[in-house]
């Protein structure tokens, strides 16, 4: 009794294996662009509408490709642009973070010679050691993804549907 039941379940763990295989292997066949207008490859007899729909098919099939490429090229093109942008406007945030904190070191280093003098003196120093937050440094921008671009044109159509008074 238990033999049996270990070969059904055995059988039934083969089945499921083999049926995922064998899905995953008609999935990739989908996926794959045949050049073919047959499909299959097999010899077979055509009428003249029958080829003819096909042909349209591919034809239809390949402007649809080369319309794909040409608008990743485009977003490809707008992101680099984009890139580029951020980059310069990085480079400015940190030069101008880098100036402050050239000011900043000078002013912590009159805060240390005040400090020792007043350590001599046996007094306290007359204002706080300098922090880097009361200079305003300023936060680097976030780079910009593929998907900022869509999102930016989804919440521009969306604000002219929010104008729109019915």
């Amino acid at each position: 009794m238990i033999e049996m039941q270990a070969g059904s379940l055995l059988s039934g763990m083969y089945a499921t294996r083999v049926q995922t295989q064998f899905q995953a292997q008609e999935t990739k066949q989908s996926r794959r662009k045949g050049k073919r207008k047959m499909g299959d490859g097999k010899a077979k007899y055509f009428k003249g509408d029958e080829f003819f729909k096909l042909a349209q098919e591919d034809e239809q099939r390949q402007r649809e490709e080369e319309a794909g490429k040409e608008q990743r090229k485009v977003a490809r093109d707008a992101h680099s642009i984009r890139l580029a942008e951020w980059k310069k406007e990085n480079e400015e945030i940190r030069r101008r973070n880098e100036e402050k904190r050239q000011e900043m070191a000078i002013d912590v280093a009159a805060w240390e010679l005040e400090k020792q003098e007043a350590k001599q003196e046996k007094r306290k120093v007359g204002w706080e050691k300098p922090k880097w937050k009361d200079y305003g440094p300023e936060k680097l921008l976030a780079r910009p993804t593929k998907a900022d671009k869509e999102d930016d044109d989804s919440d521009e159509e969306s604000a002219n549907e929010s104008d729109v008074v019915d």
